[in-house]
């Protein structure tokens, strides 16, 4: 199955990562993470694929 998105070399994939947030006192949400995905080394290709993503949200 190939989609859209870039090729990590195989159609298994693990994904690890960290996120860290806040609620302010305001109730607005805040956070960060951080994530690596890739085949774990199981596929001869084996590219990665970083992400890094700030996150705001807003209640209503």
């Amino acid at each position: 199955m190939q989609g859209d998105g870039p090729d990590l070399g195989g159609p298994v994939e693990f994904r690890s990562g960290v996120e860290i947030g806040f609620i302010a006192n305001n109730g607005l949400r805040f956070g960060l993470s951080y994530d690596h995905r890739s085949n774990g080394g199981i596929y001869e290709d084996n590219p990665g694929l970083e992400t890094v993503q700030l996150r705001l949200s807003v209640p209503f």
